[in-house]
């Protein structure tokens, strides 16, 4: 999580980022160890459209649920930056909960005027749109859907992007999907852009992770379900975990611990403020166990790594193309 102490001492913490707060002259004091960085996503899905040159993007933004803060702050910041480069991009709001198809007028307006589209919303309202789409025969070659999951495992209030949901649906949805997906991940190797270039052009698919955690992780977040039906009488949903925040939070005790552990006590003793403990955790690497591996840049910002992934339909699995 965002951690500090203010210039009046006292402490805050927030679970998402701002780029703001990568000011050490005004924010000395402050490590960003949330699950979501702000400035990386929206960067990182910039950059994805900018790479292959695409000039015109239409955006469609859920306005219901969970996901509508991802949603509208995505949109706005991507939207920004790609018309800061000469882009044109069109931003179109949408409430899925309606009764009045705001799924099939958006995809008429977009059939009229784009062909690179960002979807920002929850994986079942993705799901919807994309079948619609296909119907409307809109999941062609020429068309790119872009979609951004912003944890690295699967919870509720974001769903799971998947074409498999066991109904009438699922044959039509792995044949008709081909947008690409910025997923949260661990860094390792990935074929080149070349490669995601040759993709684009050869597979009607789309891109998803595999929400597969570590072994420690798993094992923490089902202590983390069993101490809160134990503890405090809440009930996860079958398959539904705690909020990626959480492992953030008790990372974040486990990187401050750290710190502390490696300072001697003459060290201690002349520790003036937070400002002297933070700059301990910039520029540095730290294991938390089933938290994972968090590592800090110069201003003390958490770097998160993205996958962009795509759906392999000799396997019906879905792999990276791009890291």
């Amino acid at each position: 999580m965002s951690v500090g102490r203010s210039r009046s001492g006292k402490t805050g913490r927030s679970s998402y980022s701002h780029p703001l707060l990568r000011n050490r002259e005004l924010y000395p004091n402050v490590i960003q160890a949330g699950p979501v960085m702000a400035g990386a996503v929206t960067t990182s899905v910039a950059s994805l459209v900018l790479r292959f040159n695409w000039t015109l993007v239409y955006q469609v933004l859920d306005t219901a649920g969970m996901t509508f803060f991802v949603a509208t702050t995505g949109a706005a910041v991507v939207g920004a930056r790609l018309k800061a480069v000469g882009c044109s991009v069109l931003t179109r709001s949408i409430a899925s909960t309606s009764a009045d198809r705001p799924l099939d007028r958006v995809l008429s307006d977009i059939e009229n005027s784009a062909r690179i589209i960002i979807f920002w919303g929850h994986a079942l309202t993705l799901r919807r749109f994309m079948i619609s789409a296909h119907r409307s025969n809109m999941t062609g070659a020429d068309y790119v859907y872009i979609f951004f999951y912003p944890y690295e495992y699967i919870i509720s209030q974001f769903g799971n992007v998947t074409w498999q949901n066991d109904d009438e649906d699922d044959l039509v949805k792995i044949c008709c999907f081909c947008p690409f997906m910025c997923k949260i991940t661990q860094n390792s190797n990935a074929p080149s852009l070349d490669s995601l270039s040759r993709l684009r052009r050869t597979a009607r698919c789309f891109a998803n992770a595999s929400h597969r955690s570590s072994r420690d992780q798993q094992r923490l977040l089902d202590q983390f379900v069993a101490r809160s039906q134990r503890d405090y009488n809440y009930t996860f949903a079958k398959n539904d975990w705690p909020f990626p925040a959480v492992l953030s939070l008790y990372a974040s005790v486990s990187i401050l611990r750290t710190t502390l552990d490696g300072l001697r006590k003459d060290e201690l003793s002349k520790l003036s403020g937070s400002a002297v403990l933070a700059s301990r955790m910039v520029n540095r690497t730290f294991e938390t166990g089933g938290s994972g591996t968090y590592t800090f840049d110069h201003a003390g910002e958490r770097l998160i790594n993205f996958d962009v992934r795509q759906l392999n339909l000799s396997t019906g699995t879905f792999e990276a193309v791009l890291r």
